[in-house]
Order: C-alpha cells, then sequence, then structure tokens
C-alpha cells in the first residue's frame, strides 16, 4: 500500500496526533505560533440556534415519517429538557425552513450541518432518514451540501436513556463557507500547518522555515479583529501567495488516510449492546460512502462482521460491497480486538485462527497485519505467535 520512500511519512501522518502534541519542532514555530492562534480564535462558524421542539415520551419511530405531524399529546421543550429514566426514551420533533441569511450573511450555496447534544445517547433523522447514532456531544448529521433558502426540513432526534435521566442539551445548525474571511482563514490555516508539517522532512529545512516565518508577517491580524473584510482578505491572500512554493514540495510526498472506528464489543456492554453499537456505527459508515464516494474506511472483529451477517443481512450486503469495490478494508485478522497483556497464549491463538479462518472463508481476504488499537501493554509472546501466524506486522495507536 505504501511505496518505499513514503511509508514511514504516510504512518507518521495516519497517527496525526504525534504532530499536533508537538513532537517535532520547527524553527519559526513562536512567531507562526502566535498567528495561528489568534486566527484559530477569530474562526467562528455561522450557527443559527434550534429552540423550539415538540417532545413525546410515548411515542416509536414512526414520528420519524417526514409527513407526520405531532398532535396535541405533544409537548413543548427547549433545550435543558430533561425526562426520567425510559425505555421509550424522547422524540424530539420539529420543522424548518431553510432562511436567507444568517447573521447578516447569505446561506444560499452553504454547506449546513446539524450538531446535537444529549444525554446520554440519540439518534438523529433528516427528513425520515437515519443519519447517525452517537453519545453525549457528537451528534452531527448533515443537513444540506449546497442550501437552498426556502427548503424545508422536519428534524427528529431521539433521546435514550434507560439507566439514568435523560437531558436534551442543545441543536444547532452550522454553515459554512459563506464567510470569504473565514475561507480565507482556513486555506492559510491548512496551507500553513501543512507548510511546517512538510518542512521538518526536507533538507534545507531552514529555507522553508523563513518562508513560513515571511508569510505568517504579512496576515494583518488587525484588520481580522475589526471585521475589515476586504484588508483582512487581501493579507490573507498575499500570505497564502507566499507559501506558493509548498505547492512543488508537496508533490514529494504521499499521504494515505483511512477512517476507522474504535469499538470494544464486550466493554462493559452486553451481546444486544454491542451488537447495536456495530450495527449502528456500520450505517453511519455506509451514509458516509454515500456522502464521500472517494473515502476509504477499515474494521477489524470478525464477531461483529458475523452479527450483522447473522441478523442484518441487507447491512452485511453493503459491506461486502463496499469490500468488494476497495472501499471498506478488513483489518487485523482476530475474532475480536484483544486485550494483549492478560490472556493466555492460547487464547490468542484461537483469536488469529478463528477470525483468519472467517475472513477468508467470508471475504477471500488473508489477514497479514495486525490491528492492536487501545492495547497497553503486550505479552512477550504475541510476537512468536503474529509470526507463525502469517503476521508480517502490527499496528497500534492510542
Amino acid at each position: 500500500m505504501f511505496s518505499k520512500r513514503t511509508t514511514a511519512l504516510s504512518m507518521i501522518f495516519a497517527l496525526g496526533t504525534a504532530l499536533a502534541i508537538g513532537l517535532f519542532t520547527i524553527d519559526a514555530r513562536a512567531d507562526v505560533d502566535s498567528v495561528v492562534k489568534s486566527l484559530n480564535r477569530t474562526t467562528e462558524s455561522k450557527n443559527l440556534d434550534l429552540s423550539r421542539w415538540k417532545v413525546s415520551t410515548k411515542m416509536d419511530n414512526r414520528c420519524t415519517d417526514p409527513n407526520f405531524r405531532p398532535d396535541k399529546n405533544w409537548k413543548s421543550a427547549m433545550p435543558g429538557y430533561a425526562f426520567k429514566p425510559s425505555e421509550a426514551g424522547a422524540w424530539l420533533w420539529t420543522s424548518f425552513k431553510m432562511p436567507e441569511e444568517v447573521g447578516g450573511a447569505p446561506v444560499k450555496g452553504s454547506r449546513v450541518v446539524l450538531k446535537v447534544e444529549v444525554e446520554k445517547d440519540g439518534e438523529i433523522y433528516v427528513n425520515g432518514q437515519f443519519m447517525q447514532k452517537f453519545r453525549r456531544t457528537d451528534g452531527e448529521a448533515l443537513v444540506a451540501v449546497s442550501a437552498v433558502p426556502g427548503e424545508e426540513y422536519v428534524f427528529v432526534i431521539h433521546i435514550m436513556s434507560k439507566d439514568y435521566g435523560g437531558l436534551f442539551r442543545k441543536a444547532y445548525l452550522q454553515f459554512s463557507a459563506f464567510d470569504p474571511v473565514e475561507q480565507e482563514i482556513n486555506y492559510y490555516l491548512n496551507d500553513v500547518e501543512t507548510a511546517r508539517q512538510l518542512a521538518v522532512y526536507t533538507p534545507d529545512k531552514d529555507k522553508w522555515n523563513a518562508m513560513i516565518e515571511r508569510s505568517a508577517a504579512l496576515v494583518d491580524l488587525g484588520a481580522i479583529d475589526k471585521r475589515n473584510r476586504e484588508k483582512a482578505v487581501d493579507s490573507l491572500k498575499a500570505a497564502r501567495k507566499e507559501l506558493e512554493p509548498i505547492k512543488e514540495m508537496t508533490k514529494q510526498f504521499t499521504l494515505y488516510l483511512i477512517g476507522y472506528s474504535h469499538i470494544d464489543l464486550a466493554w462493559l456492554w452486553d451481546k444486544a449492546e454491542g451488537e447495536d453499537v456495530w450495527l449502528n456505527t456500520s450505517q453511519t459508515i455506509l451514509n458516509l460512502m454515500k456522502e464521500y464516494p472517494e473515502w476509504i474506511y477499515c474494521a477489524g472483529q470478525a464477531a461483529g462482521y458475523q452479527w450483522m451477517e447473522k441478523d442484518y443481512p441487507d447491512i452485511f450486503k453493503q459491506i461486502k460491497e463496499r469490500i468488494d469495490e476497495g472501499r471498506w478494508e478488513v483489518v487485523g485478522g482476530t475474532w475480536a480486538e484483544f486485550d494483549s497483556n492478560v490472556p493466555g497464549g492460547e487464547s490468542y491463538i484461537r483469536q488469529l485462527l478463528y477470525g483468519k479462518r472467517w475472513f477468508r472463508d467470508k471475504f477471500g481476504k488473508d489477514i497479514v497485519v495486525a490491528w492492536t488499537p487501545d492495547s497497553f501493554g503486550y505479552n512477550w509472546n504475541l510476537a512468536q505467535i503474529y509470526k507463525k501466524a502469517g503476521i508480517v506486522g502490527f499496528l497500534t495507536l492510542k
């Protein structure tokens, strides 16, 4: 998958947090950091709070039908609405009409995302389509790729909290790509961070760092603070122009990114909840693949795939289609992602025996790279077991 000259670089970028926490030092760091921090504070998306909802704790998924309308038994609700533990949870419903502008800025053409925060678990439906299952503050669903004023939407949020009281924290629409200053800031931040990261790997690092410093000095932070749009945009464009040589430098590198969802199938869950998490994660991934045709995702754990094959054959069929397309990668080769400190050698061997065999039988793939995320140590005999199981290497991350 990786070319020889880019293997190390690609793996470092795939573990991106290493760069974020500053394991690599750049000479121009202090001055550039101050500009980057100032720009990050300035970039605020245009948000529109959704504060008027109808709620029912005696409903089911019939209310996700886009033609459904609440009757008099539904109560009014706002962010902060709380309810007692219940098997059914709470269903919140609202309709929305895309406005002409938000905060004085035109909405037309904007990418619109619904953001939701609840306690504890939630599901989002947009115009009757299931979009995502999420936990707490991670609710997010694409509403429109390019907003059209006047278009109407129905949003439904299902909050589940059967062990503790449930809470609807907030919901809002996030608009992007319509503020010229914000766009230019994001373009510049992307360019300067790319330049800083790649400069580490060039033999003439000092030359690139000097270029980055000159670029940062051209950013007119005063104009940005005063909302002087014309001056701010001009300065950011000039700063980006200073970084243009980076275009040639980037051609020396290849970057591979693969999506992944870490699921502990049995972590404080019974089998039913573990399967439910695997199901909803798979549904979310399949929806995202429709939205982003170029995106590649990977998942291990034969047990999770087997659950889908047995109980949700349509989801399993879609997963297999993506695997055949090369967009869904099978990784790990084990029955589940295991603890690599406590179990005995026979347990590890059986993980690989049953896992690799299942993946070969169902997908025709022999897994040769182990996948051990979130493991806090490794039994000394794993290397021998991996080698004898035909594993040539392993990937881990924390």
